[in-house]
């Protein structure tokens, strides 16, 4: 029998109790009914096996319900907790609970009472309402879904996607916004300056005022989120639909552990790392772990009765020893303390940047495209600039920076174009309809470029193929326009104004094939820097194609459904369009097809999954760079990368009804990619993991400025190595080595412990080992479970006492092997074993031993000293059952009527 009992009900309510890890359950179940209609979730209590706490539907109406219940003799009676709170609602749903440290007992129901106990349970009061914590009426489809608190003083709450925080014990509340907006926070999690929240697309971590996802679901919906198991907010247990997730160093480092099939319904940890679990399936089936979820064991499977969704667990604690797994004893401090290295891969951190370098520059090879709009929003000024940013930016790739950002001479140049490193194309474009009609192609492209007539040191005609194409731009089209008194820029070059509509679309499908068209190289790293000042949609008049005879890139191959009807539109006398006609309907469908075209399109890019004109498909990065003014470029962004860059729970938003003065007719779409969080942007992310783009207005030194930040995120070099994401309540320290490491205290103090060592033999005690002189409690992991040690020779069960009689050390180097059985662990480890004998006269009296009897063979008779004239038979029995008694053999026989015929 385990130390540990876990309870587990479902809301008709049913309970089931396993004292033995989950291999057995009680059955038939405890029926709960007639207390309880809809049984909301089980609380136990640390060190205290036999008190349970249920809790679910109150009502005083017939047929009343008890709302509240408790038993102290683990399950076998319950009682109602007394005190003021029968004298509250007359109705209550009863749905979340916390347990705080001091020992209060807050639970809370859906959208009335929230009760707390001072006394174990054994009495409540009403705490506060849920209208309390909105500040007014609950509104329809409005539930608390969640409530936690360490000390009864500071207290989160969760309704619907909103979480609410009060620092005087629920007589105040303030909202601290939502985690994921959209989505319900499941769970929730507060002690000190941590808050955590839970919902279905992963785990949401409160700091300085923000949330930041601090786990990212790979596989969110359903009842992923559902558990959220942590005992100190750093050592923390999570699932979405198929992969159990962990942290140990409050989320530094975040690790997936085992695979299941459908996530986890509800959890229960009874320490740090150790708990249990239950998920649905064509049965309901229970998991334990004793490592965060790296590994779970199976136990038996829960079905007969139980089966009413959801579930709930709860679990008894048992003290851990030592340091919570994954902290070691620090005795400088006398705390127990995990380090990880804030950089990855040999970085360096630097603390003025913030970032990790690489000790050596390692340049790689790149294939970079840029990809240029010329609308005709662009004026004969804004295209002069943007081909001197242009040559600009072609000159930062060549040269290089120095260390005091100083653009280098060629002199002194890493010469990353002329020497090959840096291949460079360029296609300007604008609308594939306008292009065909007035020039005959949409687009002009130079092929990826480099070597040592690529580029030039001088910036007019003669300046090396990919300046001189740059300098050309549109010069095939269109007269030259008075410019500032002049019809020439500086470099003799003629002001000329872009033409035409614009399709990003075709300018993003012709920038990959060009990335992997004439001069592209297999192993390079290839990107797509896309310079535009208007927002990502596809031109096309009347129907929509996927691949059309006037679109020759064919939009790469990307699939998506046209829109086919009356999508024109007009507008009204007040200059806005005709709200309710079908044709503004159609209208938004259309653009919003429009949107979804190129969006997609950068992700298939992004994924190597589209479809180029010539060459592999290949997965080709996209840096933006969106230029124009102020109010241009802030709605551009917002529908290439969100209104907040930073946040993957709001869709990107391409919505033109906050211009001045508003167009018409007004443009309102999302993009939600897959459907749901996290929403997709249109970039690739740099190595903060933020999308890479930049953005400026179009004058001469504000494009300068530019040229530097650009240039670091689009040369491909070794120049900066993964780091890790240090957050409270660890801090960054610099050790005396020099080394920059991200250190976290454990709340949980170091605690020494003793093991009670069992006799597989003879169940007595072997040994008693204390682990007060190690730095971390090595044995916890063994804990109700079966060991062998090098060098003991007897198998071994390992349970906590709390009576240090006897020790015996046991070094943490030492090789020790775990099992599931003693007979597994005798068997494996040939351990002398016990010994089941019959008597040859009469079979049916038998006895054991565990005396030494391997000298003789199976099968041979033996009489003993302590039995005179009786004869015996053996056999090899590992599992050591009944009492074992001390033989002395005497003599051997190969048979029993032998042996009967000397020992008449």
């Amino acid at each position: 029998m385990s130390s540990v009992k876990v309870y587990v009900a479902d809301r008709d309510p049913y309970l089931t109790i396993s004292t033995d890890l989950g291999a057995t359950w009680l059955d038939p179940y405890i029926d709960l009914s007639a207390q309880m209609g809809v049984l909301g979730g089980l609380l136990v209590k640390p060190a205290d096996n036999n008190f349970l706490l249920i809790y679910g539907d109150y009502t005083v109406a017939t047929p009343a319900m008890s709302g509240i219940i408790y038993s102290t003799d683990g399950g076998t009676t319950f009682t109602q907790p007394t005190g003021t709170w029968l004298s509250g609602a007359t109705s209550n749903e009863f749905r979340s609970s916390t347990l705080c440290s001091t020992g209060e007992i807050i639970i809370a129901s859906e959208v009335d009472d929230i009760v707390i106990s001072t006394d174990g349970g054994l009495s409540f009061s009403v705490l506060t309402t849920v209208s309390n914590i909105l500040g007014g009426p609950v509104p329809p489809a409005t539930y608390c879904k969640a409530i936690s608190s360490y000390d009864a003083t500071d207290i989160i709450a969760s309704v619907n996607d909103f979480v609410y925080s009060s620092t005087n014990a629920g007589s105040t509340w303030v909202s601290i916004g939502q985690p994921d907006a959209g989505f319900d926070v499941k769970k929730v999690f507060t002690k000190d300056l941590i808050i955590l929240a839970s919902t279905e697309n992963g785990v949401f971590s409160y700091s300085s005022g923000v949330w930041s996802q601090v786990i990212n679901f790979a596989n969110p919906g359903g009842f992923s989120g559902s558990v959220l198991e942590t005992l100190d907010g750093i050592s923390v247990i999570t699932s979405d639909l198929s992969d159990v997730y962990n942290t140990t160093d409050g989320f530094v480092t975040v690790n997936t552990g085992a695979s299941i099939s459908t996530s986890f319904w509800a959890g229960s940890i009874y320490n740090s790392n150790s708990g249990f679990f239950i998920k649905n399936g064509a049965v309901w089936t229970t998991y334990f772990t004793t490592d965060y979820g790296v590994n779970l064991t199976q136990g038996a499977d829960i079905l007969t009765q139980l089966g009413m969704l959801p579930f709930y667990v709860a679990s008894t604690n048992i003290s851990g020893c030592g340091c919570q797994p994954g902290f070691t004893y620090d005795p400088v401090s006398g705390n127990c303390i995990s380090q990880t290295g804030l950089c990855q891969n040999g970085g360096i951190y630097n603390p003025t940047t913030g970032l990790c370098e690489s000790a050596s520059v390692v340049p790689c090879d790149l294939d970079l495209v840029l990809s240029v709009e010329a609308s005709s929003s662009i004026t004969a000024e804004q295209m002069s600039e943007t081909k001197q940013f242009l040559r600009s930016l072609v000159d930062a790739l060549e040269l290089g920076y120095d260390a005091n950002g100083v653009l280098n001479t060629p002199a002194n140049s890493a010469q990353r174009i002329t020497n090959g490193e840096i291949k460079v194309s360029i296609v300007v474009w604008n609308d594939a309809d306008y292009m065909i009609s007035q020039v005959g192609t949409p687009v002009q492209i130079l092929d990826l470029t480099g070597g040592p007539t690529a580029w030039l040191s001088t910036d007019a005609t003669g300046s090396g193929t990919i300046k001189d194409y740059i300098n050309n731009i549109r010069l095939d089209f269109g007269t030259p326009e008075e410019v500032n008194g002049s019809y020439f820029d500086s470099y003799n070059i003629p002001y000329l104004s872009s033409w035409g509509s614009v399709d990003p679309s075709l300018g993003l499908a012709a920038a990959y094939s060009a990335a992997l068209g004439p001069g592209a190289r297999p192993a390079a790293n290839k990107r797509i820097l896309f310079i535009t000042n208007n927002y990502p949609i596809a031109y096309n008049t009347g129907t929509v194609y996927n691949t059309s005879s006037t679109a020759p890139y064919g939009y790469a191959g990307v699939d998506w459904n046209p829109v086919v009807g009356d999508w024109t539109t007009y507008c009204g006398l007040d200059g806005q369009v005709g709200l309710a006609s079908p044709s503004y309907f159609g209208y938004q469908d259309y653009n919003q097809a429009l949107y979804n075209m190129i969006m997609d399109l950068a992700q298939e890019i992004k994924a190597g999954t589209a479809v180029p004109l010539s060459g592999t498909p290949t997965a080709v990065d996209i840096t933006l760079a969106v230029l124009g003014d102020a109010a241009q470029t802030a709605n551009a962004l917002a529908a290439y990368i969100g209104l907040d860059p930073t946040s993957t729970a709001d869709p990107c938003l391409w919505a033109t009804t906050a211009i001045t003065p508003p167009p018409c007719p007004h443009i309102y779409a999302e993009y939600t990619g897959t459907g749901s969080a996290p929403y997709p942007k249109f970039p690739s992310n740099n190595i903060s993991t933020l999308p890479d783009y930049h953005t400026a207005e179009f004058t001469n030194s504000a494009l300068a400025a530019l040229v530097n930040p650009m240039v670091n995120s689009l040369v491909c070099t070794i120049s900066t190595a993964p780091y890790i994401n240090c957050q409270y309540p660890c801090v960054v320290v610099q050790l005396p080595t020099g080394e920059w490491i991200c250190e976290c205290t454990s709340p949980s103090a170091y605690v020494s412990c003793c093991y009670d060592l069992i006799n597989c033999a003879d169940g007595s005690v072997f040994a008693t080992v204390n682990t007060n002189s190690s730095d971390d409690d090595f044995m916890a992991q063994y804990i109700d479970q079966y060991i062998y040690v090098d060098g003991f020779d007897v198998c071994l069960y390992v349970q906590v006492t709390n009576a240090c009689t006897n020790s015996t050390t046991i070094s943490e180097l030492a090789n020790i092997t775990s099992y599931t059985s003693c007979q597994d662990c005798n068997e494996d480890q040939q351990v002398i074993p016990c010994y089941s004998l019959s008597r040859c006269d009469d079979p049916t009296v038998t006895i054991s031993t565990n005396s030494d009897l391997s000298m003789y063979q199976p099968g041979q008779i033996l009489t003993f000293e302590e039995y005179p004239n009786v004869c015996w038979s053996f056999v090899i029995d590992y599992s050591c059952s009944g009492v074992l008694q001390s033989l002395t053999p005497t003599v051997a026989y190969n048979d029993c009527p032998t042996c009967i015929s000397y020992n008449c």
